[in-house]
């Protein structure tokens, strides 16, 4: 039934967006294309966004390096940065697809060292997230996997990089900042700390910009630099039935009617990215805001007015921002919004403005 719905990728709204942030930021714009592009479609992101210009590309791991570089082996010049852990059987695609792999420990760094062919590296560095990298307290191991990787003939050394764990924060922010800066200052080497929603505050000459979530539209950054929303979900109303005052509807009886109405199915579900937190939030009918009374693994269930009919087009979310609202709703954030999409085979991506 999720053939009746289609996840509508705008990939000139995408363009726009990266001209937009590299107006506003400089050539050194890092598009990230983890999470297949944040569920908007890895592949046909990559492309566009590299016949806008960009140059500059981040994936999670060796297999999303793999996928960007086949796509993309006609452009000249790009770069595409593995942001997540790469194991030492990696070494050889990482060659292979010309991907710049992180180096997170001495121990990581040993094994790139002892690696047969050359290799391009930039170093990790954590400053909070207790995720990935060397600790920013270890500036003595810092310092020595930077000077030896400068030295090594065998290794293409980029800098140093660094995620900040709440960049919305201001006092977490400068404070990690700070310690990141001291950590590297000595050796001299191009930097990139920044997450999408610290762009502004950011500003380190000649560093590498990572806008995460703003290339896709979302966020601080992104509403201040009017940049557009590529991603729309659409399906349609597949049925439509009388409900009396108290009758109830969905699994476990979670809706019961106050009043006579009338309540319909829209078939999306939480098995294509739907969350079940949805329920009281809206999807827009004919452009008329319906409530969601109930989702289930297929199907929601949503009021419906008494012009409204079977056939109707339902937009889940678009330009409008609704997905806002629909994330804060079920209490999450825009990113698992977004990429819950991610592998939904049977919902189909339609993409415009190519």
């Amino acid at each position: 039934m999720a053939g009746k719905s289609s996840l509508v990728i705008d990939l000139a709204a995408l363009g726009y967006n990266y001209k937009k942030l590299t107006s506003a930021f400089g050539e050194k714009v890092v598009c990230i294309l983890k999470a297949d592009a944040y569920g908007h479609g890895m592949e046909r992101c990559a492309n566009t966004l590299a016949g806008a210009g960009a140059r500059f590309f981040a994936v999670a791991d060796v297999t999303e390096g793999a996928r960007i570089r086949r796509v993309l082996r006609c452009f000249n010049g790009v770069e595409i940065f593995v942001l997540g852990h790469v194991s030492k059987n990696e070494f050889v695609s990482c060659a292979k697809y010309d991907l710049v792999l992180p180096i997170g420990s001495e121990a990581a760094f040993g094994a790139v060292f002892n690696y047969g062919q050359k290799l391009k590296c930039y170093l990790q560095i954590d400053v909070g997230m207790r995720r990935y990298g060397v600790s920013v307290e270890d500036a003595m191991a810092i310092d020595r996997i930077i000077n030896k990787a400068r030295a090594c003939g065998n290794i293409r050394f980029y800098g140093a990089a660094s995620h900040l764990s709440a960049a919305d924060d201001e006092e977490v922010f400068y404070t990690e900042r700070a310690a990141f800066l001291n950590a590297v200052k000595k050796t001299g080497v191009p930097v990139s700390l920044s997450a999408s929603s610290a762009l502004e505050k950011n500003a380190i000459e000649g560093e590498y910009k990572r806008p995460g979530l703003c290339l896709y539209g979302y966020g601080e950054v992104a509403e201040k630099l009017h940049l557009k929303k590529p991603m729309s979900l659409y399906s349609v109303v597949v049925g439509k039935r009388p409900i009396k005052a108290g009758q109830a509807a969905g699994y476990g009886s979670v809706f019961v009617a106050d009043s006579d109405r009338y309540i319909g199915t829209v078939p999306l579900g939480y098995a294509d990215g739907i969350m079940r937190g949805y329920k009281g939030g809206c999807v827009f009918v004919n452009g008329r805001a319906r409530e969601i009374v109930a989702v289930c693994m297929d199907s929601m269930i949503i009021k419906l007015g008494a012009c409204d009919k079977e056939g109707d087009m339902v937009a889940v979310f678009s330009s409008e921002g609704n997905l806002n609202k629909l994330t804060a709703m079920a209490g999450t954030i825009v990113y698992e919004g977004l990429t819950a999409f991610c592998g939904r085979k049977r919902l189909k991506k339609r993409f415009v403005g190519c």
